[in-house]
C-alpha cells in the first residue's frame, strides 16, 4: 500500500504544469510533484484553499497506465 501524502505547498506556486495537449478552453488540470507524490488541480481553480488531489506515487503510476499515458514496462 502507497505511502500518505501530505501536501502543505501554496497551490499559487509556480512549479505546476499542463500537458502539451491542453488548450485554451480552460477545461485542464495542473499537476505538480512535490514530496514524492502528484498533486492534481483543476487549471481554472488556482486560489491558496483550492481543493487538490494527491497521488502517491504506485497511484499515480496506475493512474497513467490506466488513461494510457504509460506502458506497462514504464
Amino acid at each position: 500500500m502507497d505511502k500518505f501524502c501530505s501536501y502543505t505547498a501554496a497551490s499559487h506556486r509556480s512549479d505546476w504544469f499542463k500537458s502539451s495537449h491542453s488548450n485554451a478552453s480552460g477545461s485542464c488540470v495542473e499537476v505538480r510533484f512535490a514530496s514524492g507524490c502528484a498533486a492534481v488541480r483543476d487549471s481554472k481553480n488556482r486560489c491558496a484553499d483550492s481543493p487538490v488531489i494527491e497521488f502517491p506515487p504506485a497511484s499515480w503510476t496506475s493512474f497513467l497506465r490506466a488513461v494510457g499515458r504509460l506502458t506497462s514496462s514504464q
